[in-house]
């Protein structure tokens, strides 16, 4: 929840400097050097904190490479698409707002540097994390500021 507003869809940038940021396509906040293809971004401290943000999870996204047939597909102006079929790396996708009816076919690589992004459908999993597996996840060090 981001200063209550329930944010279904996004993921965490961190700046070079280790300011994170919650990427999202809802609430407009602080902008991040990286938005990951969101529209918006939210700055947190450095310890994953703040006073408008509550219940932050870790949850089990999909992946392009994990695509599959009733996805959604959300654009960076939150308009929702799914996916009527695969085939190799060509995404079928629905009109826009209407899923039962065909709109057309993009590959994946077009659908993410349009900015797309995939809705996550799975139910959320919470998962406590160590410093050092928050890290491994993350791909970079990340300390707490005191």
């Amino acid at each position: 929840m981001i200063d209550g507003t329930e944010i279904l869809d996004a993921r965490i940038s961190i700046d070079q400097d280790g300011t994170p940021f919650i990427c999202q396509n809802l609430m407009k906040g602080a902008t991040a050097n990286d938005k990951l293809g969101y529209k918006y971004s939210w700055i947190l401290a450095n310890d994953f904190t703040q006073c408008d943000v509550t219940n932050l999870k870790l949850v089990e996204t999909k992946s392009w490479d994990t695509l599959a047939w009733k996805d959604i597909l959300v654009n960076k102006d939150g308009d929702r698409r799914m996916v009527l079929g695969i085939l190799n790396d060509l995404v079928f996708t629905s009109m826009y707002g209407n899923f039962q009816i065909f709109w057309g076919g993009f590959t994946k690589k077009e659908l993410k540097d349009s900015g797309y992004t995939i809705e996550n459908l799975t139910e959320d999993v919470v998962e406590e994390l160590t410093m050092e597996q928050l890290c491994k996840e993350l791909g970079r060090t990340v300390k707490i500021k005191k």
